[in-house]
């Protein structure tokens, strides 16, 4: 069993590179660069003879390459051989702000005998980080207010029962299911 009862780092700076090719505007999946990374995690334990993982994330804040800052996450993470539990997830940025639980059974997309699935998720997404992500010159700064999105589901690969579902965009649409 491997354990760490407290980590923590600050001022970091991490880049991924696939290839040589220059980086895109926005978000680029082959090109991630990473700075100004903190890290506040309080307990993070993995069995070798179970396959058992847990992590309590404290805080993670980093800005990205294209623009994109994360402000503020923390979440509490367990994981088995037949399960992932996510609860309290919280991500921030600038613009957006995203909460959720998921509870899932690793089986879950397995279409002869699948596990269950729950995701209870709450979004509210502002065009500053689409913008960001995804440049549109003058597309997105058009854009006042922020999109957002709450949904359940339960379920599985077969059969999926979502409820609670709305997406709104204040003075655009707002559509419940």
């Amino acid at each position: 069993t491997y354990e760490v009862t407290k980590l923590a780092i600050g001022g970091t700076k991490v880049t991924y590179t696939i290839g040589d090719r220059q980086p895109v505007k926005g978000i680029d999946p082959n090109n991630i660069v990473l700075t100004d990374i903190a890290l506040d995690v309080d307990s993070a334990r993995f069995c070798t003879k179970t396959g058992e993982m847990g992590l309590g994330l404290n805080k993670f804040v980093a800005k990205e390459r294209s623009g994109l800052e994360i402000v503020e996450t923390h979440t509490r993470v367990a994981m088995n051989s037949k399960s992932l539990n996510v609860s309290d997830l919280l991500l921030k940025t600038r613009h957006s702000k995203i909460a959720a639980d998921v509870v899932m059974d690793l089986n879950a997309f397995d279409e002869k005998a699948p596990g269950k699935l729950h995701v209870d998720a709450n979004a509210m997404v502002g065009w500053g980080d689409i913008d960001k992500a995804m440049p549109m010159e003058g597309v997105w700064n058009k854009m006042a207010a922020p999109l957002t999105l709450t949904m359940k589901a339960d379920g599985n690969m077969k059969r999926m029962e979502v409820g609670n579902i709305e997406a709104a965009m204040m003075g655009a649409f707002n559509v419940k299911g």
